[in-house]
């Protein structure tokens, strides 16, 4: 296996949770691929692999525009009274 790609199993669902934000933390990422996808076999394996996030390839996200801000705001009048009880 590649040593750009870290290999995940285990017995418990809580074990396998602090392997991948372990994994997270040393700059891996999941991967988009079927075999790589995080899954279980039956009751009590968990599995998945990740890549080092410097190796995934992606286009460059669009910057979001800022809103502008609002200083003031203007009160509306209202066209109709409420009815009095």
């Amino acid at each position: 296996m590649n040593e750009d790609v870290k290999r995940i199993e285990t017995a418990t669902l809580y074990e396998f949770v602090q392997e991948i934000e372990a994994a997270v933390k040393e700059g891996y990422q999941s991967t988009d691929t079927n075999e790589g996808m995080p899954q279980t076999l039956g009751v009590g394996l968990y599995y998945c692999d990740m890549i080092r996030a410097a190796t995934v390839t992606k286009e460059p996200e669009q910057a979001i525009p800022k809103m502008p801000e609002v200083t003031a705001t203007k009160q509306v009048p209202r066209t109709q009274k409420k009815p009095k009880k």
